[in-house]
């Protein structure tokens, strides 16, 4: 088949379930957001991949304006927008989408329902209920309107989905409200690209300076965002 598997923060595991997807003889094409400031993985072509495994990155034609709610939704669809020009060039069988933001999210399902493209949604965040507590914080009664809109429009989004990968069974009782048939389901939690994290000495240089190496450290190693 001719996969497309597209995630907006270009995360280590994510591109490689797109290697391993091609290694099975699946032409794949991973696509990612550059204007997106987040850390990644291999996202890009190495040595030891397989002809089938393309990843290129879509990049806005401005700096990313995170903050700046108004510009930020302007370039989140033109960053829609973009998806959908490298979709009909790919003309993949099946889209698997994650991270994606709502609005791009939105324009890239409607081009797929439309071209009988199959879509699996990879849901890792409920982005309508931290809009609409961001955004209720900062606006207040017209926060929490858009919020709601944002809420039915990720709603009816998952229910017009082929399949839904949740990363959590946590996540069970929010689409179950949302009545989400949960025969499409399927959870597939977070893992870490091992063969990319080598096991080093904890007695090391900086470990020494700040009086770690013989402590026992846990270290949050994901994103903190305005969701937090």
């Amino acid at each position: 088949m001719r996969i497309l598997v597209h995630d907006y923060s270009g995360h280590p595991f994510q591109v490689q379930l797109s290697r391993a997807l091609a290694k099975r003889n699946h032409q794949v094409l991973h696509l990612y957001c550059s204007s997106f400031q987040t850390p990644r993985g291999s996202v890009q072509k190495l040595a030891t991949d397989s002809d089938n495994f393309s990843c290129r990155a879509i990049e806005l034609s401005r700096p990313f304006e995170k903050y700046k709610f108004t510009k930020r939704f302007f370039q989140e669809i033109e960053y829609g927008n973009l998806l959908v020009r490298e979709v009909e060039q790919f003309k993949p069988d099946i889209l698997i989408s994650a991270n994606n933001p709502l609005d791009p999210q939105r324009i890239l399902l409607k081009y797929c329902k439309k071209n009988n493209i199959k879509f699996i949604s990879g849901l890792q965040d409920i982005y309508g209920y931290a809009i609409q507590k961001l955004l209720t914080r900062k606006l207040s009664i017209l926060g929490k309107a858009i919020g709601a809109y944002y809420i039915n429009s990720e709603r009816s989004m998952l229910h017009k989905s082929d399949r839904i990968v949740i990363i959590s069974e946590d996540f069970y009782p929010i689409l179950q409200s949302a009545k989400i048939d949960r025969k499409k389901i399927e959870v597939i939690e977070n893992w870490a690209p091992l063969e990319e994290l080598p096991m080093k000495s904890k007695d090391n240089i900086w470990s020494k300076k700040h009086k770690l190496h013989d402590k026992l450290c846990i270290v949050y190693t994901g994103t903190l965002g305005l969701k937090a």
